[in-house]
């Protein structure tokens, strides 16, 4: 287990939770899809970083890479598709370099990301 990252996924899935609690029930029941999405990928990243298991590696990594998929076609913000990118860059970075900051970039860059989504899922449906 890697705690920095560990704390790093609990911090920004809290963040993510937040907003998502904040929000009222009829439009996260209209937007089902996404905010099952968004949860799968916090559950998943808090428990790869939690345990060591092969299985629940693997496991968040077809669930991020899911999530990816879907954000590349569900974002419309350029500068939300670039954090996008940016945040597979570092992710792919911090392994390579073995560097954990690059890490908790992409962490925070999807955390951005996931909230943004949230907050315009709540304006789109107030308006």
């Amino acid at each position: 287990m890697n705690l920095i990252l560990y704390h790093s996924s609990l911090f920004c899935s809290s963040i993510t939770l937040i907003f998502i609690l904040n929000t009222p029930f009829i439009i996260l029941k209209n937007n089902i899809f996404i905010i099952l999405l968004i949860l799968l990928g916090l559950i998943s990243s808090i428990l790869n970083h939690k345990y060591t298991y092969h299985i629940i590696k693997y496991l968040d990594r077809c669930i991020i890479f899911s999530c990816f998929i879907y954000y590349c076609f569900y974002l419309s913000s350029i500068l939300l598709k670039y954090f996008l990118y940016l945040s597979v860059i570092f992710y792919f970075l911090s392994k390579y370099f073995n560097i954990c900051l690059f890490h908790i970039y992409s962490h925070l860059l999807v955390t951005i990301i996931n909230i943004k989504i949230i907050m315009d899922l709540n304006n789109y449906e107030s308006s």
